[in-house]
């Protein structure tokens, strides 16, 4: 097959959710595989430290570096709905916007400023005050929950 021209993705989230193989290499989304991946981006992009927590359902990357905002000019939200580069990479595309199609609930947090992209707000802001969590402070933290059957992650 030749390919003459790239076309622009209209909705990168739908397309991650009807081809998640593409991005995840199975049809079946681990977490860890989620959450191993956006550490590593992390680290590609040139965080020097990152952690990754697993409490109960929610997993969480952290970083006391703001990764999100490394060769990007993007808001936050819009790191999220695009698909980006890694520099240096090869077909390679950041994790944010595959975590923001994949997961049921995803939010961001640092400093104070809290971006939910997914999942209800008020479950959210518990979670941010249970331990470990209610100690991260300053870091930059991506955390997300999975969907499950039966559970709600929404208002």
């Amino acid at each position: 097959m030749k390919y003459d021209a790239i076309k622009v993705l209209d909705d990168p989230i739908a397309f991650i959710r009807r081809r998640p193989e593409m991005f995840v290499g199975a049809a079946k989304v681990q977490p860890e595989f989620l959450a191993t991946s956006l550490a590593y981006d992390a680290l590609a992009l040139g965080v020097k430290r990152v952690e990754i927590l697993h409490v109960e359902e929610w997993w969480a990357v952290l970083s006391a570096e703001d990764w999100l905002a490394y060769h990007n000019d993007l808001s936050v939200r819009e790191t999220f709905n695009r698909i980006l580069p890694i520099p240096g990479s090869v077909n390679g595309c950041r994790s944010e916007v595959v975590l923001h199609a994949l997961a049921a609930a995803v939010f961001t947090s640092k400093a104070g400023e809290l971006v939910v992209l997914s999942g209800g707000k008020a479950v959210i802001r518990h979670v941010l005050t249970r331990n470990p969590f209610s100690r991260i402070g300053e870091k930059r933290i991506v955390a997300f929950a999975m969907p499950h059957c039966g559970t709600a992650y929404g208002n």
